[in-house]
């Protein structure tokens, strides 16, 4: 039940009251409000004047403990914002989350940010030069096991092996952004992609 409090914040509701917490995460009033007092105890949530909540410093301290946090981290950043000053792109790094293809660092040339996206953004695994990336680094059983449908199944299986061969995927949508992506290859550290984009 702890996980469902803190898995009810994402990019758009980064900071809610008690009953926006309790609402999204399906749980009673007072349950909610138990679990934030116990979270807010060990700093997994913090709360404003305003009694507002939002994650709170443990979380970042845990999650700079995940194996994509080695690769990204310490020394990186520097390189990918000399990547994004050169190419003028938005410079992404994504790990995979289920279905989904997850930033977890981003960088742009101007040092703006796009409304909706940085890190915590999603884009689906099947419609992204990422996600096609990510899915060329799972076994064929872990991409059997992802919900899609036989149709859009058979599509990747034809796809991925051609990108992977080629060592990048690239995906443009009808806005006409363009985005291509390599994978990062790093000794016992899960599949993760290098987007560029447009």
């Amino acid at each position: 039940r702890a996980f469902a409090v803190l898995m009810s914040f994402d990019m758009v509701h980064r900071q809610m009251t008690l009953s926006q917490i309790s609402r999204r995460s399906g749980l009673p009033v007072a349950t909610t409000f138990r679990l934030l007092n116990h979270l807010e105890a060990i700093a997994a949530v913090q709360r404003d004047p305003a009694g507002r909540y939002a994650i709170g410093p443990k979380i970042w301290e845990l999650g700079i403990l995940a194996p994509t946090h080695d690769v990204i981290g310490m020394g990186t950043r520097p390189l990918l914002l000399r990547l994004a000053t050169k190419s003028g792109m938005m410079v992404r790094v994504f790990v995979c989350n289920g279905e989904q293809a997850l930033c977890v660092e981003e960088v742009l040339a101007n040092g703006a940010s796009a409304p909706g996206s940085g890190p915590g953004m999603t884009l689906p695994l099947v419609d992204s030069a990422a996600g096609h990336v990510l899915m060329g680094g799972m076994t064929p059983a872990a991409r059997t096991a992802l919900p899609l449908t036989r149709t859009t199944f058979a599509r990747m299986e034809e796809s991925i092996p051609a990108a992977m061969e080629r060592g990048w995927a690239q995906r443009s949508d009808a806005a006409g952004h363009v985005e291509y992506a390599v994978p990062i290859r790093a000794e016992g550290r899960p599949p993760m992609a290098l987007s560029l984009s447009t």
